[in-house]
This record gives structure tokens, sequence and C-alpha cells, in this order.
């Protein structure tokens, strides 16, 4: 016996038509569930999404688990709702496979995300903590709480900046590397004292002075959400301006303080706030672009993918 679920696109409003950009009739797997995009008939032009588990040896509460996993996984990699919390599950006797329908490209992305979650360890329960943040901003988004949306986004930027800091800093921030960023800066001060304020100092003096500093620039350095995020664009080599980041900091503040936000600059910063999310849930769980994990997806009738693709790399595709 298995397990089946049943999500459909039919519960939005009328601003979004979600439809995920893959051959009717699709079936795939991905972490031991199959999965199949279907129209349920001719006349319907609303996507249903069927969650399969043929694994006779697994327990309706593990179904629920790898469920609830999955489809949330596959919000994230389409960047649309696939995941609701009706937790009725079909018991079925029938056994469903899979096909070639998926595109080498995706299938290779599903690949690839399932070898990298199977290698999680010590940040498995931190991944799925930013999973569920993902999967309410996303479900926010549809339905059109952009508040809450926008909120949400952000704080999946400020969980995964401050953890990455923390878990950088143990690592790389030791001893010597601080000793050998204390002797740079220990030259700039003696060059500045000497030079533009006609001071000479022993030699105590300018190492009290320097472990001074150093402590007041990390501090305001890295003290504020804004210096972690920083922190992370620059090390993962993400694509946005810092003023760009400035902004959302700002209207993450004031929507948390209930200060009026306008139309427009929410807006803005929630598209801003949305690629900076996928790009930094992408960096630091999978090490690559989130385009290049991207599943083309549709949001609005008539348009087309949201983001674009790009090829995961042959490098990715080994690890």
């Amino acid at each position: 016996m298995g397990y089946a679920k049943y999500h459909d696109f039919d519960d939005y409003n009328e601003v979004y038509d979600p439809v995920p950009l893959v051959s009717n009739g699709t079936i795939c797997t991905l972490l031991n569930c199959t999965i199949k995009f279907s129209l349920p008939n001719v006349n319907d032009k609303d996507y249903r999404m069927i969650y399969w588990i043929n694994d006779k040896d697994i327990t309706k509460e593990e179904a629920i688990d790898i469920f609830d996993k999955v489809s949330k996984l596959l919000s994230c990699l389409f960047m649309l709702p696939m995941h609701n919390d009706d937790i009725r599950i079909l018991e079925v006797s029938d056994t469903i496979g899979t096909n070639k329908l998926l595109s080498k490209k995706n299938s290779e992305i599903l690949v690839y995300i399932e070898n990298k979650i199977n290698k999680f360890d010590k940040i498995e329960k931190f991944f799925y903590e930013v999973l569920d943040l993902m999967n309410v901003a996303i479900e926010n988004l549809f339905k059109l709480r952009m508040e809450d949306a926008f909120f949400y986004f952000f704080k999946v930027i400020e969980r995964i900046s401050k953890n990455y800091y923390k878990l950088y800093t143990e690592r790389y921030y030791r001893k010597k590397e601080i000793h050998n960023k204390k002797e740079k800066l220990r030259k700039i001060v003696s060059t500045y004292i000497e030079n533009e304020l006609d001071i000479m100092l022993t030699e105590n003096l300018l190492r009290n002075k320097t472990d001074s500093i150093y402590q007041q620039i990390v501090n305001e350095a890295y003290g504020s959400v804004f210096g972690k995020i920083s922190f992370f664009v620059k090390k993962n080599n993400i694509s946005i301006a810092m003023d760009d980041v400035s902004k959302i900091i700002k209207t993450r503040n004031k929507i948390a303080h209930g200060d009026f936000v306008d139309e427009e600059t929410l807006a803005t910063c929630l598209g801003r706030g949305e690629y900076l999310a996928g790009q930094m849930f992408s960096k630091q769980f999978f090490k690559c672009e989130y385009e290049q994990i991207y599943i083309k997806s549709r949001r609005y009738e008539g348009n087309g993918s949201v983001y674009k693709t790009k090829q995961l790399k042959k490098r990715n595709r080994r690890e």
C-alpha cells in the first residue's frame, strides 16, 4: 500500500494564474516521492499536482513528512505555491511510474538538489527551517498579502546572513587571521598618526590603539543586519546594489514598527527581497545561483517565465 496527496492551483485570487511550465503529464521523482503534473480534463485550465509514494514500508506519518518536504522544496524551485497544509492523505494500492517528459535540464536540477540534500548533516535542521520561511513568503505573495510576503522573504535573508557570519567567523577568524588583520590596520594607523598628526607612539601604545580601533570597526561593520547581509553578498558574489539592500532593510523596519509604506516602495522592495532571498537560499544550501536551480513557471496568464534560467555547471552537477 502507498499514499497520495493532491494539490490544485485553483485557490488563488484573480490576479495570479500560477502554472509550472512543464509538459502536461510529466511524472518525476524527488526524495522518494513521485510527482505528477497534470490537467485533470480538457475543460479545466487549472494544474493539479499529485504527490505519490509507492513504498509499502513507509508509514502514514512518514508519508506526510515526505509530502511536506517535497512540496515545499518544489515551491522554492518553481517559486510557486505547491504546498498546502491539507493533511488528508489517500491510501492507494496502485503504483505510479515515471516518464521522460521532464526536460534533461530540469531532471539534472532535481538530481543535483536531491544529492545535495542527502549530504546535509549539521545543516539539515537549519535548511528545513529556512525552507519553511520561504514557503510562508511564497504563499503570502500569491494571496496578495504583500507586507507579510516581504516580511518573510526578509526573514530568510536575515536568518541566512546571521548564520553564515557566525559559522564563517568561527571557522576562519582564528587568532592567526585576526592577528594578520590587526597588523594591516596597525601599519595604516601608524602611518596616519605619524604623517597626519605628527605624533610618535610607542609600540605598546600603537598596539593598544590598533586593538581599540579594530574592535570598533568590527562592531560597526558586523553589528548590524546590513553588515551581515553585505558580508554574505560579497562573499558569495550576489549581484545586488547595496543601496537596494539598504532600502529593503529600511522598509522592513518601517513595517515592523507599523509605519506607512507606499505601494510603489513596497512593490519594489518585495521584488528585490524575493530576488535576494532566492539567491541567498540557493548559494547557502546548493552553492549556485538561483537561476541554475529554478524550474520555469508562470504567474500570470499569457506571461512567460518569472526568472531567466541558467545551466548548472558541470562541476556543480558532479558535486
